[in-house]
């Protein structure tokens, strides 16, 4: 009996994506061996991290790296690192930031709930701009001596109508760091360096989407100096990321999944999803009353393949969102993305063969209907 069967918990098939309430991603075997051995021994963690963020930013090609807690986790010690600008002293002051720079600078577009990473680090955020979109000179108007950071979110960057590029060149000139938020940018592979590249002081990404790696990591590029604070704000020190613990397991397992990711064949990973894609597609094109379509895989923003599966809720006598109910309270459980009339299925985190069980579930519920 499994832990899941002993806890009475039930497993289900993850077509929704590397959501963390979903449980983020399944680790490769190279990853749960490091993890493994490192569980074997004690080390000293800050010794371990520090390796680590070596081998890492050895590994992608940029300045400094630090292994975080989740992407949230290192978004917090990002804005903790830019708000002390290097007074070291005042790391366990932090979240107060009574005569520092604690002003973040966030365009209004880019709001959204995981932006308390950022203040639990003690900061204020400016919202710039307005709800159609944020200009230039509007970032550049709010910059003053209390600026710490402008923090720009990957995932908001077509709603905030501003780019990065944009913004970076107003930081360069005000000379105030820029944070990244690129949790979920990975694929395609060349965004671990892309933001760095264009300049991005700090760049977050999540450990346990993409990359592969353990659920609890995350992983800050960037600059060695500002990388240097996230480290000693963070575990095992005393400062505002004490909490926010990696241990050694997670570290080692990071790192393997790093070096994993920066090696794998990433043309073969898009074929295998397409193929998965068109199975669905495949099943489902003759059925009455529902169209299946494939959404291509395009780099400039949605670098995945997806299955776009949309209902004549009309003339099926169902809605989309009892669908949707019935592919979650069914056996197996099964979890898609939803979009106005329509379900997306994104192959990501499908398993071989898990797509026709999700084609044969849906033409189930439509044939029993009719």
């Amino acid at each position: 009996m499994g832990i899941y069967e002993r806890l009475g918990v039930k497993t289900l098939i993850n077509a929704r994506g590397t959501a963390t309430a979903l449980g983020g991603t399944l680790m490769p075997p190279e990853v749960l061996r490091a993890m493994y051995e490192a569980s074997q021994a004690f080390v000293d963690l800050s010794e371990l991290l520090q390796k680590a963020g070596e081998r890492i930013a050895e590994l992608i090609g940029v300045e400094a790296a630090q292994v975080s807690s989740g992407a949230a986790g290192g978004m917090t010690l990002a804005a903790a690192a830019c708000i002390l600008n290097g007074k070291r002293n005042r790391i366990n002051d932090l979240p107060d930031t009574t005569g520092l720079k604690g002003e973040i600078i966030i365009p209004r577009r880019h709001r959204f709930g995981y932006d308390q990473s950022f203040r639990m680090a003690g900061a204020k955020l400016i919202e710039v701009g307005t709800p159609e979109g944020t200009r230039p000179e509007e970032v550049k108007a709010a910059v003053n001596e209390n600026t710490g950071a402008i923090a720009y979110i990957i995932a908001f960057a077509d709603a905030g109508k501003i780019s990065l590029e944009d913004v970076i060149q107003v930081a360069k000139s005000a000379n105030v760091p820029v944070i990244v938020d690129a949790a979920s940018e990975l694929p395609p592979a060349t965004n671990l360096t892309k933001y760095w590249r264009m300049g991005a002081d700090l760049s977050v990404f999540s450990g346990g989407k993409g990359l592969m790696g353990p659920q609890c990591t995350g992983l800050i590029l960037g600059r060695k100096a500002l990388i240097e604070m996230c480290a000693m704000c963070g575990n095992p020190n005393a400062g505002i990321g004490r909490g926010m613990k990696v241990g050694k397991e997670e570290i080692a397992g990071l790192v393997a999944a790093v070096e994993l990711y920066v090696s794998k064949d990433h043309v073969a990973d898009l074929r295998r999803w397409e193929r998965l894609v068109d199975n669905i597609v495949d099943e489902l094109k003759d059925i009455p009353h529902i169209t299946a379509k494939h959404l291509p895989a395009s780099e400039a923003r949605y670098p995945m393949p997806y299955a776009l599966i949309t209902f004549d809720e009309a003339n099926l006598g169902l809605t989309k969102a009892e669908i949707v109910n019935l592919l979650q309270t069914g056996e197996p459980n099964m979890r898609v993305g939803e979009t106005g009339n329509g379900i997306l299925i994104n192959p990501h985190t499908l398993q071989d063969g898990e797509e026709k069980i999700i084609a044969k579930r849906i033409k189930e519920i439509v044939e029993r209907k009719g």
